[in-house]
């Protein structure tokens, strides 16, 4: 890593601790202008924002919930929300980034109108449809033969092979509508770089069509598909929440319609806190891998 990428690196990640501050901040500030009648019984706004900073950041104390540290509950769930995160903007990318070459790349075949069908069907269908369809599917045990497949959450540490069999149907459910967002602009974009002029000169020099694509082509034309992988986590965690209550999974997210509904003050400030730091770190990510794709951005 030079020097340079290191500053940047630096800087980023500033930046995004900063940004995560600041969205604690403000979601402390609306929590005090609800009226105090909304509050559950003995329920309050903490009245000091620097304490309330101090002690999530500094001493990792977001307060608790029940008889129980909310802080433990965080190490005890989040695992599960960042295996179903993970995986589903791995298939999101693989997928998006897959067919939307293909679809640039052959414009004209059968199978680019049905990815591009596909994609426009995912993108449009609500993700908890698309979860109820599935669950139904494989609840009727008509995709889960042999059990490999189980309809509900299975922890890591109970069976790391059912674990990842259960994780299958939520991943997909939950990284369709991003894979069809990144198809839709990687074939868009990868069209647009196919027609410019130093591509054309390469074909002219003798480089073959796969090589044109493969070295000169793809890096410029996933430098917008990225930014927009990274823009849609906010998204992802909103179906996130609908995923794992679709099938179970034991992550923090399930409790958001809960727990909005009660005004739970420290678990909506550790929801808050633990969203904007996701959504920046991805921000942070994509910055990277563009400076790794373009040297020019370094």
């Amino acid at each position: 890593m030079t020097v340079a990428l290191a500053r940047r690196l630096g800087l980023r990640l500033l930046g995004a601790a900063l940004l995560t501050v600041a969205a604690t901040a403000v979601a402390w500030l609306l929590l005090r202008l609800l009226r105090a009648d909304l509050f559950p019984p003995g329920e309050s706004v903490p009245a000091g924002l620097a304490e309330v900073l101090e002690r999530i950041y500094l001493h990792g104390d977001f307060g608790r919930v029940g008889a129980r540290e909310l802080g433990d509950v965080v190490r005890e769930r989040l695992p599960a929300d960042l295996a179903i995160l993970g995986g589903a903007m791995a298939v999101g990318l693989a997928l998006g980034v897959a067919g939307g070459a293909w679809c640039a790349t052959h414009p004209r075949s059968v199978l680019a109108r049905a990815l591009d069908t596909v994609a426009m069907v995912s993108i449009s269908t609500p993700v908890y449809v698309v979860g109820l369809g599935a669950l139904l599917l494989f609840g009727a045990g008509i995709a889960s033969v042999a059990g490999f497949i189980p309809v509900q959450y299975v922890e890591f540490g109970e069976d790391p092979l059912r674990w990842l069999g259960s994780c299958i149907v939520p991943w997909l459910v939950l990284g369709l509508p991003l894979a069809g967002l990144l198809l839709r602009m990687m074939r868009g974009s990868l069209l647009d770089v196919l027609h410019e002029d130093y591509l054309r000169l390469a074909r002219a020099k003798g480089l073959r069509e796969h090589a044109v694509v493969r070295r000169h082509a793809l890096p410029v034309a996933l430098a917008p598909t990225l930014n927009l992988a990274g823009a849609a986590v906010p998204l992802l965690l909103l179906n996130l929440a609908l995923v794992e209550r679709v099938f179970s999974v034991p992550g923090i997210f399930a409790d958001v319609r809960n727990v909005v509904g009660t005004a739970d003050v420290p678990y909506v400030l550790a929801l808050t806190t633990i969203a904007a730091a996701l959504t920046t770190l991805a921000s942070v990510a994509v910055d990277l891998a563009l400076a790794w794709l373009d040297p020019r951005t370094r």
